[in-house]
């Protein structure tokens, strides 16, 4: 055994022999800052922890505890809240975690295929719809193109944004329009959660369970 190999085995069994550290409260990523909880329902709020961790959920004045599971998940849920805000949201264990500017409304999921990816940015008279796009109470929310053969505990996504010029230009066109309609009809908030993913075909999105009933798939 070389001197580098020997090194190596040192340090592997120095760090197999530190204690195991406990796990902070962590959230997924569609709960977070900015985002629009949909009004008149529970909300389920969840997330991972140390198992067996106590965690709190403040939210006005709601105050929910669970505990954390032998698979170190956690999840309560929020009684049901009329439309307004913003808020604050916080989930503490053994870290504390605070959202701010989290608001009640109608929450949308935008999903499927080139249709619904198209960008605003790319539509007809796209400078005057991205010049006007200034909705603080419409949140948009992109999940990133990735697939799994297996269910997956979270997505990839920069979190929520407020609906600006900036974030608007490059969000689904159909998605955008259709929650500004909405918000100007109802005048609450909007939470806009856009998951598509152009030219993939529709056995993509079918449960393997669905894939099994035809054969010839």
């Amino acid at each position: 055994m070389n001197v580098k190999r020997i090194h190596l085995l040192f340090l592997a069994l120095a760090l197999w022999s530190i204690p195991e550290l406990r796990a902070e409260v962590k959230l997924p990523a569609l709960v977070g800052d900015h985002m629009v909880l949909q009004r008149d329902a529970q909300i389920r709020i969840w997330g991972w922890a140390e198992p067996g961790e106590r965690v709190t959920v403040l939210l006005k004045n709601q105050k929910k505890r669970t505990r954390t599971g032998p698979a170190g998940r956690w999840e309560t849920f929020l009684d049901p809240e009329v439309a307004g805000g913003p808020y604050t949201l916080t989930v503490s264990g053994t870290n504390t975690i605070v959202l701010n500017d989290v608001l009640f409304g109608d929450v949308w999921l935008a999903s499927g295929q080139s249709n619904m990816e198209w960008a605003l940015q790319n539509t007809n008279h796209a400078e005057r719809e991205i010049a006007s796009a200034h909705y603080p109470e419409i949140r948009l929310f992109t999940v990133k193109r990735a697939f799994s053969f297996e269910e997956r505990e979270d997505v990839q996504s920069e979190g929520w944004q407020l609906c600006s010029p900036e974030t608007a230009a490059h969000f689904s066109a159909v998605a955008y329009l259709f929650g500004r309609e909405l918000h100007g009809e109802y005048n609450v908030p909007i939470g806009l959660i856009h998951s598509s993913w152009g030219g993939t075909t529709a056995q993509t999105w079918t449960s393997p369970e669905g894939l099994k009933s035809i054969p010839r798939l």
